[in-house]
């Protein structure tokens, strides 16, 4: 039987959760326990994209799975593509991929924890350690431009 409060729909908070212990944020449109599963629908009105939505649904199932201290067997994981008619991408689950992701979580908080001075206030090494690209042609795309000058 299904507990309303434990549902997830859009809410207005970040979605903080813990993967492997390491706080992540997991923005879920659409999260239920029914009946011994969970159900992740996350909505998309777009182009598909199966390898991008995919690490993201990913994402959610592997937060959803610590949330509820559930198994990949009974996590039911879905993007659900609603434009240009609706189509669903379904994700299948096993223990090597929650594992996986915890562990790329686990992996890339470390190597962004190497570039702070400060990892308790997030506070980054000066910007003269970090390299400038020598292919400029990426500096038009770049949101840290202003930051380097170019």
């Amino acid at each position: 039987m299904a507990v309303r409060d434990q549902w997830v729909i859009e809410p207005d908070t970040y979605g903080e959760t813990r993967i492997g212990g390491i706080k992540a944020y997991c923005n879920f449109d659409f999260l239920v326990p029914l009946d011994g599963r969970v159900h992740i629908i996350d909505w998309k009105a777009g182009k598909q994209d199966e390898r991008k939505y995919g690490r993201q649904l990913l994402a959610y199932a592997t937060g959803a799975a610590g949330i509820y201290g559930v198994g990949p067997e009974q996590i039911e994981a879905v993007v659900a593509y609603v434009l240009p008619r609706y189509t669903e991408q379904r994700l299948n689950l096993d223990d090597a991929d929650i594992a996986g992701f915890t562990e790329t979580v686990r992996r890339e908080t470390q190597e962004m924890r190497a570039l702070c001075s400060d990892v308790e206030n997030n506070l980054p090494e000066a910007k003269e350690e970090f390299p400038m690209t020598e292919y400029r042609g990426l500096c038009g795309y770049c949101v840290f431009r202003e930051l380097c000058g170019r």
